[in-house]
C-alpha cells in the first residue's frame, strides 16, 4: 500500500515541488549572504560606521547574525514554518503584511496579461497554422518574432513615453488604486502594462498553438471529419484545437508562473505595488527579509501554477492520467 502510495505521479510531483522549494530556499540564504554589508548596515546605512563594537555586537545578537550560517537558516526556516515571514529592517513592517498588500496587484497584472495573451496566441496561432505558408502564416509568425525579439521593458518604456507625452495619458502617475476603490483608473494603470507583458508572452503561446494545430491536422480523424463534410470552421475549432490543446495548456501554465515572478521590471516601469517591485527594492535596500521570503513566495506560487498546470493536463488527457 505504501509502495503503490509512493508511486502515484501525482505525490512525486508534490515531493519534487517540496524539493524545489528548498533548493530556492537555501540558493537565495547563500546568495544573500555572499552579497557585501549586513542587516546592520541596511537598518543603520552610513551610521553604521559610528557603532561601538559593543553596540554592534549586541546588534548582531539582536539579528542572529553572530550565529553559524546554518543555525541562522535553520531559524528562518522554522519560523517560515510557523507562518512568520519576518520583519522589514527599514519600515518595521512584517513581510507577510507587505505581501499581503502586493500579491493581488501582481496576481491581477498576471491575469490580465495571460488573458491578453491566450487571445493574441491562441487566435493567432491557429489562423497562420490554417493558412500555411500564406499571408496569414507569415504576419503569424512575424508577430511571434517580435514578442520574443523586442524586450519588455524597452516596450513598456516606449508605450509609456509615448502615451504620456503624445496622448497626455499617464494614469500610472497616480497613487496606485485598488479595484474595488476606483476600478476605471485601476484598469487604466494595469491595461498598458497588462499589454506589454500580454505580448512577450503571447510570442511562445502563438509559436506552440501554431505547431500543435499543424501536427494535429495531419491525423487521419481529421481527414474522416472532412471527408463527412463538416464545416472547416468546426473542424478548424472542435476537432483540431481541441486535440492541440495540451501542449497550449502546459505552455500557459509555464508562463502564468513566470509572469507572477517575473514581472520585475514592468511593475518598476509602471510604480505597480507589486511583489516583483517589492524584491527589486529590498535588493537595493538589502532588507534580507523582505528579500528571502518574498522570493521563496514567487517560487511556491510558481510550483503551484506549474503542479496545477500538470493535474489539469493529467485531466484532459486519459493518456496521461493512466500511466
Amino acid at each position: 500500500m505504501l509502495r503503490k502510495l509512493f508511486e502515484s505521479p501525482v505525490l512525486r510531483r508534490i515531493l519534487a515541488a517540496i524539493g524545489t522549494l528548498i533548493g530556492v530556499a537555501v540558493l537565495v540564504f547563500i546568495m544573500l549572504r555572499a552579497l557585501p554589508g549586513d542587516q546592520i548596515q541596511a537598518a543603520y546605512g552610513t551610521e553604521a560606521a559610528a557603532l561601538s563594537p559593543e553596540q554592534r555586537t549586541a546588534l548582531e545578537a539582536y539579528y542572529g547574525i553572530d550565529q553559524p550560517l546554518f543555525v541562522q537558516f535553520f531559524s528562518w526556516a522554522g519560523q517560515l514554518l510557523t507562518g512568520n515571514l519576518g520583519i522589514s529592517t527599514r519600515g518595521q513592517e512584517t513581510v507577510a503584511n507587505m505581501t499581503m498588500q502586493s500579491l493581488p496587484v501582481t496576481f491581477q497584472l498576471a491575469l490580465l496579461a495571460i488573458i491578453i495573451a491566450l487571445i493574441i496566441g491562441v487566435g493567432f496561432g491557429v489562423l497562420a497554422a490554417a493558412a500555411k505558408g500564406k499571408f496569414r502564416d507569415w504576419l503569424g509568425q512575424s508577430i511571434s518574432l517580435l514578442g520574443l525579439g523586442v524586450p519588455t521593458f524597452l516596450l513598456g518604456a516606449a508605450i509609456l513615453t509615448i502615451a504620456a507625452q503624445l496622448l497626455g495619458f499617464n494614469p500610472n502617475g497616480l497613487p496606485y488604486a485598488h479595484p474595488w476603490e476606483n476600478p476605471l483608473l485601476n484598469f487604466n494603470q494595469m491595461i498598458i502594462p497588462a499589454a506589454v507583458l500580454g505580448f512577450s508572452v503571447a510570442a511562445p503561446i502563438l509559436r506552440t498553438t501554431r505547431a500543435s494545430f499543424l501536427e494535429v491536422s495531419e491525423l487521419d480523424f481529421v481527414r474522416t471529419a472532412r471527408a463527412k463534410g463538416i464545416s472547416v470552421k468546426r473542424v478548424r475549432w472542435n476537432h483540431i484545437l481541441r486535440n492541440a490543446s495540451l501542449p497550449i495548456v502546459t505552455m500557459t501554465g509555464m508562463q502564468f508562473g513566470f509572469l507572477l515572478g517575473g514581472a520585475v521590471v514592468i511593475e518598476q516601469i509602471f510604480s505597480l505595488p507589486g511583489l516583483g517591485r517589492q524584491v527589486l527594492l529590498a535588493i537595493n535596500q538589502k532588507d534580507f527579509a523582505v528579500v528571502q521570503s518574498t522570493v521563496l513566495i514567487i517560487a511556491l506560487l510558481f510550483v503551484l501554477v506549474n503542479l496545477a498546470t500538470d493535474l489539469l493536463y493529467r485531466r484532459i488527457d486519459p493518456r496521461v492520467r493512466a500511466e
